[in-house]
């Protein structure tokens, strides 16, 4: 269970506020009214098939207008998205100090969970990797 999942879980369980839709394959099987205690243990299951596309960390990806390097980057990140890749597209001119450190590097992918950066140029196949996704997962 993620944050957010989590959040939303203490708003049903203590502040009755409607209740947003769990994503990511993890549902929350356990419900209890407000009694003033600490919540019950979660009982929570996951879908295995639906965990691969959850698991993907999400990315920044340091570039900037005008770069065509940032637009081929961004075209070999797409077929990653349908299985859950989030990424946000950070112009390095809007920070000096990312001026400084990616100016001379763009395109360059940044894992949130790790902070580990993939330098350009990279195809499918090294992002995959970065990404830490199996080789039976590669082929699909």
């Amino acid at each position: 269970m993620n944050f957010p999942e989590f959040i939303n879980y203490l708003m049903r369980l203590w502040g009755g506020i409607p209740a947003l839709p769990l994503t990511g394959g993890v549902r929350v099987a356990a419900q209890h009214p407000r009694q003033g205690r600490l919540p019950p243990m979660l009982d929570c299951r996951f879908d295995p098939a639906s965990m691969s596309e959850a698991m993907l960390p999400d990315c920044q990806l340091f570039g900037t207008l005008g770069c065509h390097l940032c637009e081929q980057a961004e075209e070999r990140l797409l077929p990653f998205v349908p299985r859950g890749l989030r990424v946000e597209l950070v112009d390095i001119a809007e920070r000096e100090e990312w001026v400084e450190r990616y100016g001379l590097r763009i395109p360059v992918l940044r894992r949130l969970d790790t902070a580990a950066e993939l330098n350009w140029p990279f195809d499918e196949r090294g992002v995959a990797v970065f990404l830490g996704l199996q080789a039976q997962e590669l082929a699909e």
